[in-house]
Order: C-alpha cells, then sequence, then structure tokens
C-alpha cells in the first residue's frame, strides 16, 4: 500500500471511531463554570472521538483567556506527530449557559464547536463534551484537559474523574492518550 492509501485508511479510521447513527445524549452538569479558574493554561491528556488529533499531532494545548472587556478566547496550539511542525488557532468564545460555551472558528474549512465542561476540579483536571446532530451522523468527542503536561494523579483525584466519567455514562477505557511527549 502506498503512501495515499495508508493516509486514506487512517482517515477512515478516525472518521468512524467519532461518528454513530444515534442522537445525542443530553448531559447536564450540576455545576456552572468557573471562568475565573477555568482561565489559563490546559493540557490535553486524553480524548475520545477525536482520533485525527490524537493520530496526527501531540503537545495539544490550549489557553483560556478573558480579557477586561468581559470577551472570551481559546488559544489552541499543537504540532504534528511526524515533523515538528507548529499549528495554532485563536477562537472567540461565546457563552451560551452555565456549563455550556460555543467556541467561534474563523476560516474557510472549520466550524463552530459547542463544548460542555462536565467536570473540573481546576486544579487537576476539567472534562469537556462534545456531540453535533448531523443529518445522518452524530458525532461524539470529549477531551480530559490537565493543568500539566505530564500529570500524576493522587488516588483521590483518579477516583473523582472516573466517578464523575461515569455519572455521565461515559469511562475512562473509552479515552486514548494524547501524546505530550517531545513538545519543547
Amino acid at each position: 500500500m502506498d503512501f495515499k492509501g495508508i493516509v486514506l485508511v487512517l482517515t477512515v479510521f478516525c472518521l468512524l471511531s467519532s461518528v454513530h447513527a444515534a442522537k445525542c445524549s443530553q448531559k447536564k452538569p450540576a455545576a456552572a463554570i468557573d471562568w475565573g479558574l477555568f482561565k489559563g493554561e490546559w493540557y490535553q491528556y486524553k480524548s475520545f472521538g477525536d482520533g485525527f488529533h490524537r493520530t496526527f499531532s501531540r503537545c495539544l494545548k490550549d489557553v483560556y483567556v478573558t480579557k477586561d472587556d468581559s470577551s472570551s478566547y481559546r488559544e489552541h496550539s499543537y504540532m504534528t506527530r511526524l515533523l515538528p511542525i507548529h499549528f495554532s488557532s485563536k477562537n472567540l468564545i461565546n457563552v451560551i449557559s452555565t456549563s455550556t460555551f460555543t467556541l467561534k472558528s474563523n476560516g474557510w474549512f472549520s466550524s463552530d464547536v459547542t463544548f460542555t465542561l462536565l467536570d473540573a476540579d481546576y486544579s487537576n483536571y476539567a472534562v469537556l463534551w462534545s456531540c453535533k446532530d448531523g443529518l445522518f451522523k452524530t458525532s461524539e468527542s470529549s477531551w480530559i484537559l490537565t493543568k500539566s503536561r505530564e500529570p500524576q494523579f493522587s488516588l483521590d483525584t483518579q477516583q473523582k474523574l472516573e466517578a464523575s466519567l461515569q455519572k455521565f455514562g461515559l469511562s475512562l477505557a473509552q479515552y486514548g492518550d494524547v501524546s505530550q511527549s517531545s513538545c519543547n
């Protein structure tokens, strides 16, 4: 199989990992986002449904910024896995509800994405979830963000994270590691 065939197979695999026929389930977090605690640097630790980034990218980092004029945005950066090429984007945050926000994207091939903060202890982890119903398919993704590039969770924090995921019908086993190696 040549290079184009390998890329095609990997792309199809990544798409299939997050697309299914069911409708989005409703996940209703109990707590509102504390933007004062949520702002700052977050590293993508684990994800599911986001097979493209997990397969082809590493060193994924999000910085949430709140400005004095009460506007907020996210700076998203990552490197390709094969070559040390850096990419970044900046998205305006539009708050929809106490626990849900949309990232507004600019560009030809981008679309707005709505996220729900399922849970966060703000000093160790945050769990984001996104689901979009399409005409024939549903695309569901979730990310576990951490405050450090290589987190060392205490047993108590690990148990809280797993209990939180379970409360929303998710399991840590569904998530794959996001590479944070060789990021400098």
